[in-house]
């Protein structure tokens, strides 16, 4: 497993962005970009499964299953609205489902920041989005104990989880240096 490959974040023009409730905006790697990275680190060792489905009136729920060899199992769900045909819903949640259990090993896939919408709006021109690797991070309670980055509440919890202290993706590769 190449775990820098794995957590190296995506270059921009990877990055798509949607709007969604509650004047989010959330900017996210498309699936198929999300599944070549999963290639290349994991060396193609690596599996996904749509473990159930649910179909709502509006929407359509998928709990998928990514297994890396025999060792490691995550299990996210993954929803879409139904806009269209439910075949096209449900791969659209199968797709949410990959990005979220990628994301649960520290791939760079899923972003939230709140939406700037009345600020443009006031300045009548549209800003470039900053991405959550740009901006700074003083609304973000996790940080690396060792060197004060921001970092996810996936990495936060697996850190404490593991090393017993709240450590970032570069202090945890260290410290599993230290260790062997």
């Amino acid at each position: 497993m190449n775990l820098e490959l794995l957590t190296k974040q995506f270059p921009r023009e990877q990055i798509k962005s949607r709007q969604g409730k509650k004047g989010m905006t959330y900017y996210y790697v498309p699936a198929t970009v999300v599944i070549e990275r999963l290639n290349q680190a994991l060396n193609f060792n690596w599996s996904f499964v749509v473990v159930k489905e649910y179909i709502f009136e509006n929407e359509v729920v998928v709990l998928g299953e990514l297994k890396i060899g025999n060792e490691i199992v995550k299990q996210a769900f993954g929803n879409s609205p139904i806009n269209g045909s439910i075949g096209d819903a449900l791969k659209s949640a199968t797709s949410d489902s990959i990005r979220k259990n990628a994301a649960a090993l520290n791939v760079p896939a899923i972003f939230h920041t709140p939406s700037n919408t009345a600020e443009q709006q006031g300045n009548n021109q549209q800003s470039s989005p900053q991405f959550p690797q740009q901006q700074q991070q003083t609304d973000n309670p996790y940080r690396c104990s060792e060197c004060n980055v921001g970092i996810t509440k996936q990495i936060h919890d697996y850190s404490f989880r593991t090393f017993n202290k709240v450590l970032c993706m570069k202090h945890q590769q260290e410290a599993r240096k230290q260790v062997r």
